[in-house]
Protein backbone atom coordinates (compact mmCIF):
# COMPACT_ATOMS: atom_id res chain seq x y z
CA UNK A 1 0.00 0.00 0.00
CA UNK A 2 1.44 2.90 -1.05
CA UNK A 3 -0.12 6.26 1.50
CA UNK A 4 1.10 10.15 1.19
CA UNK A 5 4.08 9.06 -0.53
CA UNK A 6 5.29 6.33 2.27
CA UNK A 7 6.03 2.68 1.12
CA UNK A 8 3.88 0.86 4.11
CA UNK A 9 4.78 -2.75 4.78
CA UNK A 10 2.02 -4.75 6.53
CA UNK A 11 4.14 -6.72 9.42
CA UNK A 12 2.30 -9.79 10.98
CA UNK A 13 3.17 -10.92 14.40
CA UNK A 14 6.18 -13.00 14.74
CA UNK A 15 5.60 -16.58 16.90
CA UNK A 16 7.06 -19.62 18.59
CA UNK A 17 6.07 -22.25 20.60
CA UNK A 18 7.55 -23.23 23.90
CA UNK A 19 8.17 -26.34 25.00
CA UNK A 20 4.57 -26.61 26.66
CA UNK A 21 3.06 -25.62 23.37
CA UNK A 22 1.95 -22.85 24.10
CA UNK A 23 2.66 -19.86 21.10
CA UNK A 24 3.63 -17.02 22.18
CA UNK A 25 3.08 -13.69 19.96
CA UNK A 26 4.96 -10.88 19.76
CA UNK A 27 6.39 -7.75 17.62
CA UNK A 28 9.59 -5.71 17.64
CA UNK A 29 7.89 -1.77 17.89
CA UNK A 30 9.98 1.13 19.20
CA UNK A 31 7.63 0.54 22.97
CA UNK A 32 8.85 -2.87 23.00
CA UNK A 33 12.48 -1.93 22.78
CA UNK A 34 12.21 0.77 25.54
CA UNK A 35 10.72 -2.13 27.83
CA UNK A 36 13.96 -4.58 27.06
CA UNK A 37 16.78 -1.94 27.53
CA UNK A 38 14.54 -0.48 31.21
CA UNK A 39 14.91 -4.57 31.99
CA UNK A 40 17.56 -5.75 30.22
CA UNK A 41 19.80 -3.11 29.73
CA UNK A 42 20.25 -4.32 26.11
CA UNK A 43 19.73 -1.60 23.77
CA UNK A 44 17.81 -3.38 20.57
CA UNK A 45 18.42 -0.31 18.15
CA UNK A 46 21.80 -0.81 18.43
CA UNK A 47 21.79 -4.87 17.54
CA UNK A 48 23.11 -4.06 13.88
CA UNK A 49 26.05 -2.13 15.22
CA UNK A 50 29.67 -2.99 14.66
CA UNK A 51 29.19 -5.91 12.40
CA UNK A 52 26.41 -7.46 14.20
CA UNK A 53 28.39 -8.20 17.38
CA UNK A 54 25.91 -7.38 19.68
CA UNK A 55 23.25 -9.32 17.97
CA UNK A 56 25.46 -11.92 17.95
CA UNK A 57 26.31 -11.73 21.72
CA UNK A 58 22.80 -11.44 22.15
CA UNK A 59 21.72 -14.87 20.37
CA UNK A 60 25.09 -16.58 21.62
CA UNK A 61 23.54 -16.20 25.20
CA UNK A 62 20.69 -18.34 26.35
CA UNK A 63 19.81 -16.12 29.53
CA UNK A 64 20.30 -12.91 28.21
CA UNK A 65 18.29 -13.46 24.76
CA UNK A 66 15.48 -15.75 27.18
CA UNK A 67 15.34 -12.32 28.79
CA UNK A 68 14.84 -10.09 26.12
CA UNK A 69 12.15 -12.79 24.93
CA UNK A 70 10.30 -12.65 28.14
CA UNK A 71 10.11 -8.44 27.77
CA UNK A 72 8.84 -9.48 24.23
CA UNK A 73 6.45 -11.51 25.46
CA UNK A 74 5.54 -9.71 28.71
CA UNK A 75 2.26 -8.01 27.89
CA UNK A 76 1.26 -12.10 26.97
CA UNK A 77 2.93 -13.26 29.80
CA UNK A 78 1.30 -10.83 32.16
CA UNK A 79 -1.91 -11.60 30.67
CA UNK A 80 -1.47 -15.50 30.67
CA UNK A 81 -0.25 -15.65 34.57
CA UNK A 82 3.50 -16.41 33.55
CA UNK A 83 6.53 -15.09 35.37
CA UNK A 84 9.78 -14.97 33.77
CA UNK A 85 11.06 -18.04 35.43
CA UNK A 86 8.11 -19.93 34.28
CA UNK A 87 8.82 -18.45 30.89
CA UNK A 88 12.39 -18.78 30.88
CA UNK A 89 11.82 -22.47 32.17
CA UNK A 90 9.57 -23.39 28.86
CA UNK A 91 12.37 -22.17 26.36
CA UNK A 92 14.86 -25.05 25.90
CA UNK A 93 16.19 -27.35 23.15
CA UNK A 94 13.69 -26.88 19.84
CA UNK A 95 11.33 -23.97 21.25
CA UNK A 96 14.50 -21.78 22.06
CA UNK A 97 15.97 -22.26 18.46
CA UNK A 98 11.99 -21.41 17.21
CA UNK A 99 12.20 -18.54 19.63
CA UNK A 100 15.40 -17.14 17.89
CA UNK A 101 14.13 -17.59 14.44
CA UNK A 102 10.94 -15.66 15.37
CA UNK A 103 13.21 -13.01 16.87
CA UNK A 104 15.57 -12.34 13.95
CA UNK A 105 11.91 -12.09 11.61
CA UNK A 106 10.58 -9.60 14.09
CA UNK A 107 13.52 -7.69 14.26
CA UNK A 108 13.54 -7.70 10.34
CA UNK A 109 10.62 -6.65 10.30
CA UNK A 110 11.14 -3.66 12.67
CA UNK A 111 14.13 -2.41 10.41
CA UNK A 112 13.80 -0.68 7.19
CA UNK A 113 13.69 -3.21 4.32
CA UNK A 114 17.35 -2.55 2.78
CA UNK A 115 18.42 -3.50 6.98
CA UNK A 116 15.34 -6.14 7.15
CA UNK A 117 16.64 -7.99 3.88
CA UNK A 118 20.34 -8.04 5.09
CA UNK A 119 18.97 -9.73 8.49
CA UNK A 120 16.72 -12.36 6.47
CA UNK A 121 19.79 -12.91 4.32
CA UNK A 122 21.75 -13.52 6.97
CA UNK A 123 19.16 -15.66 9.53
CA UNK A 124 18.69 -17.80 6.16
CA UNK A 125 22.50 -18.42 5.46
CA UNK A 126 22.83 -18.84 9.28
CA UNK A 127 20.06 -21.72 9.50
CA UNK A 128 21.62 -23.42 6.26
CA UNK A 129 25.68 -23.35 7.53
CA UNK A 130 23.65 -24.88 11.37
CA UNK A 131 22.39 -27.60 8.74
CA UNK A 132 25.75 -28.26 7.17
CA UNK A 133 27.52 -28.15 10.19
CA UNK A 134 25.65 -30.71 12.13
CA UNK A 135 25.22 -32.75 8.89
CA UNK A 136 29.23 -33.05 9.16
CA UNK A 137 29.23 -33.34 12.97
CA UNK A 138 27.22 -36.42 12.50
CA UNK A 139 29.04 -37.89 9.75
CA UNK A 140 32.37 -37.95 11.39
CA UNK A 141 30.83 -39.11 14.91
CA UNK A 142 29.74 -42.07 12.88
CA UNK A 143 32.51 -42.61 11.39
CA UNK A 144 34.27 -42.69 14.68
CA UNK A 145 32.33 -44.71 15.79
CA UNK A 146 32.53 -47.10 13.00
CA UNK A 147 36.11 -47.45 13.31
CA UNK A 148 35.92 -47.96 16.94
CA UNK A 149 33.54 -50.75 16.57
CA UNK A 150 36.20 -52.23 13.75
CA UNK A 151 39.26 -51.72 15.53
CA UNK A 152 37.72 -53.33 18.69
CA UNK A 153 36.87 -56.06 17.12
CA UNK A 154 40.02 -56.78 14.89
CA UNK A 155 42.06 -56.44 18.31
CA UNK A 156 42.79 -60.56 19.92
CA UNK A 157 40.82 -61.40 22.78
CA UNK A 158 42.88 -61.44 26.24
CA UNK A 159 42.04 -64.39 28.23
CA UNK A 160 41.11 -61.84 31.20
CA UNK A 161 38.14 -61.11 28.66
CA UNK A 162 37.31 -64.26 28.03
CA UNK A 163 36.82 -66.03 30.99
CA UNK A 164 35.95 -69.98 30.91
CA UNK A 165 38.02 -69.57 27.58
CA UNK A 166 41.10 -72.24 27.92
CA UNK A 167 43.84 -72.40 25.64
Amino acid sequence: LVQSGWLRRVTTMAAFRDRHGREWHFEITPYSMKRVKELTGVHMGKLLDDELKPLNDLLSDAIQFVDVMYCLCKPQCDSDGVTDEQFGMSLVGDPLEAAAEAFMEALADFFPTRQGKILRKLAETSQQLRTVLANQVEERLDEIKRTSIESASSMPQSPELSPGITA
